[in-house]
Protein backbone atom coordinates (compact mmCIF):
# COMPACT_ATOMS: atom_id res chain seq x y z
CA UNK A 1 0.00 0.00 0.00
CA UNK A 2 1.45 3.20 -0.98
CA UNK A 3 -0.41 6.13 1.19
CA UNK A 4 0.76 9.32 1.23
CA UNK A 5 0.86 12.53 4.15
CA UNK A 6 -1.59 14.87 4.25
CA UNK A 7 -0.56 18.24 3.48
CA UNK A 8 -1.77 21.47 5.13
CA UNK A 9 -4.90 22.58 4.54
CA UNK A 10 -3.50 26.21 3.29
CA UNK A 11 -1.39 24.31 0.45
CA UNK A 12 -4.70 22.57 -0.81
CA UNK A 13 -6.31 25.89 -1.31
CA UNK A 14 -2.85 27.94 -2.57
CA UNK A 15 -2.36 29.14 -6.53
CA UNK A 16 -3.61 25.57 -8.19
CA UNK A 17 -6.57 26.44 -10.12
CA UNK A 18 -8.03 22.43 -10.51
CA UNK A 19 -8.78 22.78 -6.38
CA UNK A 20 -9.99 26.42 -6.81
CA UNK A 21 -12.57 24.74 -8.82
CA UNK A 22 -12.98 21.42 -7.25
CA UNK A 23 -13.39 22.76 -3.67
CA UNK A 24 -15.67 26.06 -4.88
CA UNK A 25 -13.32 28.06 -1.89
CA UNK A 26 -14.38 26.54 0.51
CA UNK A 27 -12.15 23.06 2.15
CA UNK A 28 -14.47 20.84 5.08
CA UNK A 29 -12.10 18.04 4.01
CA UNK A 30 -9.58 16.98 2.11
CA UNK A 31 -10.11 14.74 -0.80
CA UNK A 32 -8.28 11.09 -1.55
CA UNK A 33 -8.31 9.23 -3.91
CA UNK A 34 -8.32 5.79 -3.35
CA UNK A 35 -6.95 3.54 -6.13
CA UNK A 36 -6.63 -0.26 -6.92
CA UNK A 37 -3.22 -1.18 -8.69
CA UNK A 38 -1.63 -4.58 -9.13
CA UNK A 39 2.27 -4.63 -6.91
CA UNK A 40 4.85 -4.26 -9.96
CA UNK A 41 2.92 -1.13 -10.87
CA UNK A 42 3.78 0.57 -7.31
CA UNK A 43 6.97 -1.26 -6.86
CA UNK A 44 10.44 0.59 -6.76
CA UNK A 45 11.11 -0.24 -10.17
CA UNK A 46 7.59 0.24 -11.85
CA UNK A 47 5.97 3.52 -13.11
CA UNK A 48 3.34 3.95 -10.64
CA UNK A 49 4.74 6.13 -7.80
CA UNK A 50 6.30 8.74 -10.85
CA UNK A 51 2.27 8.57 -11.63
CA UNK A 52 1.26 9.90 -8.22
CA UNK A 53 4.43 11.97 -7.77
CA UNK A 54 3.26 14.11 -11.17
CA UNK A 55 -0.36 13.97 -10.19
CA UNK A 56 -0.40 15.16 -6.79
CA UNK A 57 2.19 17.79 -7.38
CA UNK A 58 -0.62 19.29 -9.91
CA UNK A 59 -3.95 18.21 -8.41
CA UNK A 60 -2.23 18.73 -4.59
CA UNK A 61 -4.56 15.89 -4.53
CA UNK A 62 -3.54 13.03 -2.07
CA UNK A 63 -3.76 9.05 -3.17
CA UNK A 64 -4.43 5.66 -1.42
CA UNK A 65 -3.14 3.11 -3.22
CA UNK A 66 -3.76 -0.66 -2.30
CA UNK A 67 -1.88 -3.26 -4.16
CA UNK A 68 -2.67 -6.40 -4.96
CA UNK A 69 0.02 -9.34 -6.02
CA UNK A 70 -1.62 -9.51 -9.69
CA UNK A 71 -4.44 -7.91 -11.61
CA UNK A 72 -6.62 -10.84 -11.32
CA UNK A 73 -7.15 -10.44 -7.42
CA UNK A 74 -7.46 -6.94 -7.85
CA UNK A 75 -10.51 -7.41 -9.86
CA UNK A 76 -11.84 -10.28 -8.05
CA UNK A 77 -11.72 -7.71 -4.81
CA UNK A 78 -13.73 -5.21 -6.64
CA UNK A 79 -16.45 -7.49 -7.52
CA UNK A 80 -16.00 -8.54 -3.68
CA UNK A 81 -16.73 -4.99 -2.27
CA UNK A 82 -19.42 -4.69 -4.78
CA UNK A 83 -21.13 -7.64 -3.42
CA UNK A 84 -20.37 -7.05 -0.07
CA UNK A 85 -21.58 -3.29 -1.10
CA UNK A 86 -18.29 -1.64 0.20
CA UNK A 87 -17.10 1.22 -0.98
CA UNK A 88 -14.84 1.17 -4.58
CA UNK A 89 -12.06 2.10 -5.16
CA UNK A 90 -12.04 5.81 -7.19
CA UNK A 91 -9.78 4.42 -9.52
CA UNK A 92 -8.63 0.60 -10.90
CA UNK A 93 -5.18 0.31 -12.74
CA UNK A 94 -4.01 -2.62 -14.80
CA UNK A 95 -6.82 -4.88 -15.98
CA UNK A 96 -6.67 -5.36 -19.66
CA UNK A 97 -8.93 -6.26 -22.67
CA UNK A 98 -10.00 -10.01 -21.20
CA UNK A 99 -10.70 -8.88 -17.35
CA UNK A 100 -12.36 -5.43 -18.91
CA UNK A 101 -15.85 -7.82 -19.08
CA UNK A 102 -15.70 -8.05 -15.81
CA UNK A 103 -14.65 -4.13 -14.62
CA UNK A 104 -17.07 -2.41 -17.02
CA UNK A 105 -19.82 -3.11 -14.69
CA UNK A 106 -18.02 -0.18 -12.16
CA UNK A 107 -16.58 2.04 -14.52
CA UNK A 108 -17.51 5.32 -15.41
CA UNK A 109 -18.17 5.48 -19.28
CA UNK A 110 -16.94 8.97 -19.64
CA UNK A 111 -20.56 10.49 -20.97
CA UNK A 112 -19.31 14.04 -22.86
CA UNK A 113 -15.36 13.76 -21.17
CA UNK A 114 -12.48 12.94 -23.19
CA UNK A 115 -9.30 13.12 -21.64
CA UNK A 116 -6.58 15.49 -23.00
CA UNK A 117 -4.53 14.04 -25.75
CA UNK A 118 -6.74 11.38 -26.32
CA UNK A 119 -6.28 12.05 -30.06
CA UNK A 120 -2.45 11.24 -30.02
CA UNK A 121 -3.77 7.29 -28.78
CA UNK A 122 -3.89 5.03 -32.13
CA UNK A 123 -7.45 3.58 -32.61
CA UNK A 124 -6.56 0.03 -32.22
CA UNK A 125 -5.42 0.73 -28.53
CA UNK A 126 -8.63 2.45 -28.07
CA UNK A 127 -10.89 -0.95 -26.22
CA UNK A 128 -14.10 0.59 -25.07
CA UNK A 129 -15.83 3.92 -23.90
CA UNK A 130 -14.08 4.09 -19.90
CA UNK A 131 -11.16 2.00 -20.93
CA UNK A 132 -8.04 4.32 -21.00
CA UNK A 133 -4.69 2.47 -22.31
CA UNK A 134 -1.39 3.46 -20.79
CA UNK A 135 0.60 0.49 -21.92
CA UNK A 136 0.41 -2.06 -24.55
CA UNK A 137 2.44 -5.70 -25.59
CA UNK A 138 2.72 -8.55 -27.81
CA UNK A 139 2.49 -12.23 -26.44
CA UNK A 140 4.22 -15.11 -27.58
CA UNK A 141 7.52 -16.92 -26.59
CA UNK A 142 10.73 -16.07 -25.53
CA UNK A 143 13.31 -18.38 -26.50
CA UNK A 144 16.61 -18.90 -24.82
CA UNK A 145 19.22 -19.69 -28.03
CA UNK A 146 21.33 -21.87 -25.33
CA UNK A 147 18.30 -23.80 -24.11
CA UNK A 148 16.28 -24.50 -27.63
CA UNK A 149 20.67 -25.53 -28.39
CA UNK A 150 21.17 -27.88 -25.44
CA UNK A 151 17.63 -29.38 -26.20
CA UNK A 152 18.27 -30.20 -29.37
CA UNK A 153 15.72 -28.83 -31.09
CA UNK A 154 14.60 -25.96 -33.66
CA UNK A 155 12.35 -23.29 -32.58
CA UNK A 156 8.42 -23.77 -32.91
CA UNK A 157 7.05 -22.46 -36.10
CA UNK A 158 3.24 -22.43 -35.36
CA UNK A 159 1.18 -23.44 -32.21
CA UNK A 160 0.69 -27.35 -33.47
CA UNK A 161 4.37 -27.91 -33.10
CA UNK A 162 4.40 -27.35 -29.47
CA UNK A 163 2.06 -30.60 -29.30
CA UNK A 164 5.21 -32.69 -31.25
CA UNK A 165 7.53 -34.77 -29.24
CA UNK A 166 10.43 -32.31 -29.25
CA UNK A 167 8.98 -29.69 -27.13
CA UNK A 168 7.50 -32.61 -24.55
CA UNK A 169 8.59 -30.47 -21.13
CA UNK A 170 10.27 -27.84 -23.08
CA UNK A 171 7.71 -24.47 -22.96
CA UNK A 172 6.13 -22.56 -19.81
CA UNK A 173 2.64 -20.72 -19.91
CA UNK A 174 0.85 -19.47 -16.94
CA UNK A 175 -2.60 -20.53 -15.55
CA UNK A 176 -5.15 -18.98 -17.32
CA UNK A 177 -7.16 -18.67 -13.92
CA UNK A 178 -4.57 -16.63 -12.01
CA UNK A 179 -2.56 -15.00 -15.04
CA UNK A 180 -3.64 -12.60 -17.53
CA UNK A 181 -0.96 -13.32 -19.85
CA UNK A 182 -1.83 -17.10 -19.30
CA UNK A 183 -6.06 -16.32 -20.17
CA UNK A 184 -4.15 -14.36 -23.49
CA UNK A 185 -2.88 -17.73 -24.59
CA UNK A 186 -5.82 -19.52 -23.43
CA UNK A 187 -8.46 -16.79 -25.68
CA UNK A 188 -5.98 -16.49 -28.46
CA UNK A 189 -5.33 -19.98 -28.72
CA UNK A 190 -9.00 -20.67 -28.82
CA UNK A 191 -9.75 -18.61 -31.91
CA UNK A 192 -6.17 -20.12 -33.92
CA UNK A 193 -6.89 -23.83 -33.34
CA UNK A 194 -10.84 -23.56 -33.53
CA UNK A 195 -13.09 -25.97 -34.22
CA UNK A 196 -10.44 -28.24 -32.75
CA UNK A 197 -9.75 -26.04 -29.82
CA UNK A 198 -10.34 -28.99 -26.69
CA UNK A 199 -8.24 -31.50 -28.79
CA UNK A 200 -5.42 -28.61 -28.70
CA UNK A 201 -5.39 -27.90 -25.06
CA UNK A 202 -6.00 -31.57 -23.96
CA UNK A 203 -2.82 -32.81 -25.79
CA UNK A 204 -1.28 -29.37 -24.73
CA UNK A 205 -1.81 -30.23 -21.23
CA UNK A 206 0.67 -33.39 -21.24
CA UNK A 207 3.08 -30.93 -23.45
CA UNK A 208 4.50 -28.15 -20.92
CA UNK A 209 6.67 -28.36 -18.12
CA UNK A 210 4.38 -26.77 -15.63
CA UNK A 211 1.59 -24.20 -15.50
CA UNK A 212 2.47 -21.37 -13.24
CA UNK A 213 0.03 -18.92 -11.10
CA UNK A 214 1.48 -16.02 -12.65
CA UNK A 215 4.26 -14.12 -15.31
CA UNK A 216 7.17 -13.88 -12.57
CA UNK A 217 7.06 -17.27 -12.07
CA UNK A 218 6.99 -18.51 -15.14
CA UNK A 219 9.44 -16.35 -15.57
CA UNK A 220 11.82 -17.04 -13.11
CA UNK A 221 11.88 -20.54 -14.25
CA UNK A 222 12.70 -20.04 -17.57
CA UNK A 223 16.01 -18.08 -16.46
CA UNK A 224 16.73 -20.94 -14.17
CA UNK A 225 17.27 -22.52 -17.14
CA UNK A 226 13.98 -25.04 -16.57
CA UNK A 227 12.48 -24.89 -20.18
CA UNK A 228 14.05 -22.84 -23.13
CA UNK A 229 10.38 -21.40 -24.20
CA UNK A 230 8.47 -19.61 -21.54
CA UNK A 231 5.23 -17.36 -22.67
CA UNK A 232 5.89 -13.64 -22.16
CA UNK A 233 6.20 -10.35 -24.19
CA UNK A 234 7.81 -9.33 -26.97
CA UNK A 235 9.25 -6.57 -24.51
CA UNK A 236 10.73 -8.93 -22.41
CA UNK A 237 13.69 -8.74 -25.14
CA UNK A 238 14.47 -4.91 -24.34
CA UNK A 239 15.15 -5.87 -20.83
CA UNK A 240 17.39 -8.45 -21.63
CA UNK A 241 19.73 -5.67 -24.01
CA UNK A 242 18.93 -3.41 -21.46
CA UNK A 243 20.80 -6.23 -19.42
CA UNK A 244 23.12 -6.84 -21.94
CA UNK A 245 22.02 -10.24 -22.70
CA UNK A 246 19.72 -9.77 -25.33
CA UNK A 247 22.01 -12.18 -27.92
CA UNK A 248 21.04 -14.81 -25.52
CA UNK A 249 17.05 -14.71 -26.09
CA UNK A 250 14.65 -14.46 -29.01
CA UNK A 251 11.31 -13.83 -29.69
CA UNK A 252 9.33 -16.68 -31.48
CA UNK A 253 7.65 -15.43 -34.87
CA UNK A 254 4.93 -18.26 -34.95
CA UNK A 255 2.44 -18.48 -38.30
CA UNK A 256 -0.68 -17.40 -35.97
CA UNK A 257 0.78 -14.00 -35.49
CA UNK A 258 0.82 -12.80 -31.53
CA UNK A 259 -1.94 -11.21 -29.71
CA UNK A 260 -1.73 -7.64 -28.35
CA UNK A 261 -2.48 -7.06 -24.64
CA UNK A 262 -3.36 -3.52 -23.51
CA UNK A 263 -3.10 -2.32 -20.22
CA UNK A 264 -6.24 -0.10 -18.75
CA UNK A 265 -7.39 2.44 -16.15
CA UNK A 266 -10.88 3.30 -15.09
CA UNK A 267 -12.68 5.55 -13.08
CA UNK A 268 -15.35 3.66 -10.81
CA UNK A 269 -18.94 5.05 -11.05
CA UNK A 270 -19.22 5.55 -7.34
CA UNK A 271 -16.73 8.60 -7.67
CA UNK A 272 -19.43 11.26 -8.58
CA UNK A 273 -18.10 13.80 -6.02
CA UNK A 274 -17.33 16.97 -8.23
CA UNK A 275 -14.28 17.07 -6.88
CA UNK A 276 -13.06 12.80 -7.08
CA UNK A 277 -14.24 13.01 -10.36
CA UNK A 278 -12.22 15.74 -11.68
CA UNK A 279 -9.15 14.33 -9.80
CA UNK A 280 -9.76 10.87 -11.40
CA UNK A 281 -10.31 12.65 -15.13
CA UNK A 282 -6.92 14.43 -14.08
CA UNK A 283 -5.36 11.39 -13.50
CA UNK A 284 -6.02 9.13 -15.68
CA UNK A 285 -4.44 12.24 -18.08
CA UNK A 286 -1.65 12.09 -16.06
CA UNK A 287 -0.87 8.28 -17.18
CA UNK A 288 -0.99 8.91 -20.74
CA UNK A 289 1.08 12.23 -20.24
CA UNK A 290 4.49 12.78 -22.62
CA UNK A 291 5.74 12.73 -19.52
CA UNK A 292 4.66 9.42 -18.18
CA UNK A 293 4.68 7.74 -21.13
CA UNK A 294 8.42 9.02 -22.40
CA UNK A 295 9.56 6.85 -18.48
CA UNK A 296 7.12 4.10 -18.80
CA UNK A 297 8.86 2.12 -21.18
CA UNK A 298 11.87 1.24 -19.14
CA UNK A 299 9.71 1.13 -15.84
CA UNK A 300 7.07 -1.26 -17.26
CA UNK A 301 8.85 -2.76 -20.04
CA UNK A 302 6.11 -2.60 -21.92
CA UNK A 303 5.29 -0.35 -25.02
CA UNK A 304 3.92 3.31 -24.43
CA UNK A 305 0.75 4.36 -26.52
CA UNK A 306 1.57 7.76 -26.93
CA UNK A 307 2.35 7.95 -30.42
CA UNK A 308 5.66 10.02 -31.45
CA UNK A 309 7.57 8.76 -28.04
CA UNK A 310 10.90 8.36 -28.66
CA UNK A 311 11.88 4.89 -27.75
CA UNK A 312 15.38 3.87 -26.15
CA UNK A 313 17.76 1.51 -28.35
CA UNK A 314 16.76 -1.35 -26.35
CA UNK A 315 13.23 -1.12 -27.84
CA UNK A 316 14.71 -1.25 -31.62
CA UNK A 317 12.64 -3.33 -33.99
CA UNK A 318 9.97 -4.67 -30.90
CA UNK A 319 7.18 -2.43 -32.45
CA UNK A 320 4.29 -4.74 -32.83
CA UNK A 321 5.20 -7.24 -36.28
CA UNK A 322 2.27 -9.23 -37.07
CA UNK A 323 -1.15 -7.96 -38.15
CA UNK A 324 -2.43 -6.27 -34.50
CA UNK A 325 -4.63 -9.14 -32.75
CA UNK A 326 -6.40 -7.18 -30.10
CA UNK A 327 -9.06 -10.14 -29.08
CA UNK A 328 -11.84 -8.61 -27.05
CA UNK A 329 -14.00 -11.42 -25.85
CA UNK A 330 -16.84 -10.59 -23.71
CA UNK A 331 -17.98 -12.39 -20.08
CA UNK A 332 -20.06 -15.02 -21.22
CA UNK A 333 -17.26 -15.73 -23.67
CA UNK A 334 -14.45 -15.68 -21.63
CA UNK A 335 -16.65 -18.48 -19.04
CA UNK A 336 -17.26 -20.70 -21.91
CA UNK A 337 -13.44 -20.98 -23.08
CA UNK A 338 -12.13 -21.44 -19.20
CA UNK A 339 -14.68 -24.16 -18.17
CA UNK A 340 -14.09 -25.61 -21.75
CA UNK A 341 -10.24 -25.34 -21.02
CA UNK A 342 -10.75 -26.94 -17.27
CA UNK A 343 -12.91 -29.84 -19.39
CA UNK A 344 -9.84 -30.92 -21.42
CA UNK A 345 -7.10 -30.55 -19.58
CA UNK A 346 -8.80 -33.51 -17.36
CA UNK A 347 -8.77 -35.33 -20.20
Amino acid sequence: MNTMNLKYFSRLLSSNPFNRRSFGGLLRYAVVLNIYSYSSFMSHDGIGNQVIEQFESTAKIKTKVTTFPDSFRMVNQVELDAQLKRPLPDLIIGFDQNTWPRVQPFADKWEKWTPKDWEKIPSFLKVDSGFLPFDYGELGFIASREGLKKAGIEEPLSLKDLLTDRFKKNFIIEDPRTSTPGLFFLTWSHEKSHPDTKSFWAKLSRQWLTLTPGWSEAYSLFLDKKAPLVWSYRTSLAYHRHENQGHLYKFIELKEGAPIQIEGAAITITSDQKQKLEAARLFLETLISEKIQEALPKRQWMMPVRQNIKLSKEFDGLSPKNEIISIRPTAAALQESLASWKQAIRQ
